[in-house]
């Protein structure tokens, strides 16, 4: 399964999904395929943040967890693997993660609030056969 599979999932329900390249090109204004508009309005994307954050934070509790365990097994010798570990992940995760939280978020925000008819009206679709493929 790509990693993007689960995020452009949630766009099941729309007419159009967006292609996975948008992620990591930097999202653009628009689908390339069927006009959405991702920032639907001014600070749309502090969802996005949030989300972000959120993961990141949960892969430091995760690791943070691991360290209790093999603590409580007597496991454990220096902290400084596991100090780097996390600091990589709160350097490297939200860096990585963020173009995947801002789909989501632009998903999310679609489940929750359905396109208005002036925003469906400024959808400019260019070709509706490639879209929901």
């Amino acid at each position: 399964m790509r990693p993007a599979a689960f995020v452009l999932g949630i766009f099941k329900n729309s007419d159009c999904r967006p292609p996975a390249r948008v992620l990591w090109r930097g999202l653009t204004k628009r689908c390339p395929r069927c006009g959405f508009r991702f920032e639907r309005e001014e600070g749309f994307f502090l969802g996005a943040y949030v989300i972000n954050l959120a993961v990141s934070e949960l892969a430091v509790v995760a690791v943070v967890a691991a360290l209790i365990v093999q603590e409580a097994r007597g496991r454990v010798g220096s902290l400084l693997p596991w100090i780097a570990v996390s600091a990589g992940i709160q350097i490297l995760l939200p860096l990585v993660f963020y173009p995947y939280s801002k789909t989501t978020w632009s998903a999310l925000d679609l489940v929750m609030r359905p396109l208005d008819p002036h925003e469906e009206a400024e959808a400019v679709i260019p070709d509706r056969r490639t879209c929901g493929t």
